[in-house]
């Protein structure tokens, strides 16, 4: 699979959070326009759109007859005016991405599941199951199952808890498939850095 077709099957796999929460539309249209990739047309529809989310819905939608090529400058853009979703995306990604090894083994669900509930990302019910379910993998894999609906929001949020509860499980995971190796692109920060910032501020905060 070439670089452009990894980048093009970002924006498809994760359409609903780019339409959802991507804001800077109207550069991003702007920047495909002068490029020709969307008409002139388009552009005006999409600025005529009555709020972002539609506006992104339009500008996805135009760029369906460009194929490949056109979504993977949609990804550039979207790593140029919103590398702070794609930054999200990408941790989410990887919650998905290890999902099996991290059921394996992570050995604290509860702080884990207690910060969930408290952000909202589960429900009591849901917070229940997961600290009642068995084993510390039959929590996760409960875990895992009721952040199935939620987006990108709550493996985003997972993976950040992952990191401040279990850094070393994320450092051997992050090199096995480092970040900033997705997609051929540097948008986010290696993992195994933010490990050691990570690690550094907790000793900082406990003298």
């Amino acid at each position: 699979m070439t670089l452009f077709q990894q980048q093009a099957d970002f924006v498809r796999n994760y359409r609903r959070e780019i339409t959802k929460k991507a804001e800077k539309i109207q550069p991003i249209a702007d920047s495909l326009c002068s490029q020709g990739i969307l008409s002139s047309a388009e552009r005006i529809k999409i600025q005529a759109a009555g709020s972002t989310q539609e506006g992104m819905m339009e500008l996805l939608r135009s760029l369906e007859r460009g194929g490949t090529s056109a979504k993977s400058k949609l990804y550039l853009l979207l790593q140029l005016h919103e590398p702070a979703l794609l930054r999200e995306i990408e941790h989410a990604r990887f919650a998905e991405d290890h999902m099996a090894e991290i059921i394996q083994k992570v050995g604290q669900v509860e702080p884990i599941a207690d910060a969930l509930l408290s952000q909202g990302l589960v429900n009591g019910e849901e917070h229940c199951r997961i600290c009642t379910g068995g084993t510390t993998k039959q929590k996760m894999r409960e875990l895992y199952r009721s952040l199935e609906t939620g987006g990108t929001s709550g493996k985003t949020a997972l993976y950040w808890l992952l990191l401040r509860h279990e850094p070393d499980l994320i450092m051997v995971l992050d090199a096995t498939v480092p970040l900033r190796r997705r997609n051929g692109t540097d948008v986010p920060p290696g993992t195994n850095e933010l490990v050691s910032t990570f690690k550094q501020l907790l000793l900082h905060g406990e003298e």
